[in-house]
């Protein structure tokens, strides 16, 4: 196999480099991370920071290189462009790194985003790529950092566990992940009971669901059942029903009444 030129360059300028299975891993992109939709920008500004290159796991100035195939870091080194023009003012390893660590100003500085304990360049990809392979320890970049939302991710993680139960029984359409994911910015969530608007805490799901499900309904006399509910937990005509604690669970009782008489066997 004929080694690329910039790999002959790279062995020639610094002879003690080797070969890792780091440079073998795809060069990621931040959308690739399982949970990035759940990631906040950090309302503080950013800061410089001292940080290991080989903590930088992605780009996200991804369009010319790995936005329609997936690349290494070998590869990426290979495609740089603004390497290209600087490559022949190298003569030492000396040189690449007083370049890697010169504080240039504007488009040329280092940025990255911070994501837990990983970086994505999105400013200065060739000379933070150099120091990879340079096997640099600590380079100072300026960072953004991107806070997951927990409380969020909890929220999509538990609608998501229990979606098939409530489709199961009919309280919502077939929805997809993104849709699940988009959901999960609130707080609450959309069901329909017998076609009636019921607004629910995602957190109450999986007790609401228990609740249904134990819910006795007398067939011969479900319509008695109807107007004692009716009587004991009135609600207001052509408004949307809110449940917000276990104790709401009662609003809906005539609801599901009707529900079950309509979709299941009893």
């Amino acid at each position: 196999m004929i080694e690329h030129e910039r790999i002959s360059w790279l062995k020639r300028i610094y002879p003690e480099f080797k070969e890792e299975k780091c440079f073998e891993e795809n060069v990621f992109r931040p959308y690739d991370l399982i949970y990035f939709d759940f990631f906040e920008q950090d309302n503080t500004f950013g800061y410089t920071e001292k940080i290991n290159p080989k903590d930088i796991i992605g780009i996200e100035y991804d369009f010319d290189y790995n936005f329609s195939e997936k690349i290494n870091w070998y590869e990426l080194l290979c495609k740089l462009r603004r390497l290209k023009r600087v490559i022949n003012n190298f003569k030492t390893k000396e040189d690449i790194i007083n370049h890697i660590h010169y504080k240039y100003g504007g488009a040329e500085s280092k940025y990255v985003w911070k994501f837990g304990k990983h970086y994505f360049t999105t400013s200065g990809q060739h000379r933070l790529c150099l120091a990879k392979f340079l096997n640099i320890e600590s380079v100072e970049v300026y960072v953004t950092t991107f806070k997951l939302n927990k409380e969020r991710l909890v929220r999509y993680k538990k609608i998501k566990a229990f979606a098939n139960n409530l489709y199961k029984y009919h309280f919502i359409h077939r929805i997809k992940d993104e849709e699940l994911r988009e959901d999960s910015v609130n707080k609450d969530f959309y069901i329909f009971i017998s076609n009636k608007l019921v607004i629910i805490n995602i957190d109450l799901i999986p007790e609401f669901i228990k609740y249904y499900e134990s819910f006795r309904i007398y067939k011969s006399v479900y319509k008695i059942q109807i107007f004692i509910n009716d009587f004991l937990y009135p609600n207001e005509k052509g408004k949307y029903i809110e449940l917000k604690t276990k104790k709401d669970f009662n609003k809906v009782n005539t609801l599901i009444i009707k529900h079950k008489i309509k979709y299941h066997s009893l």
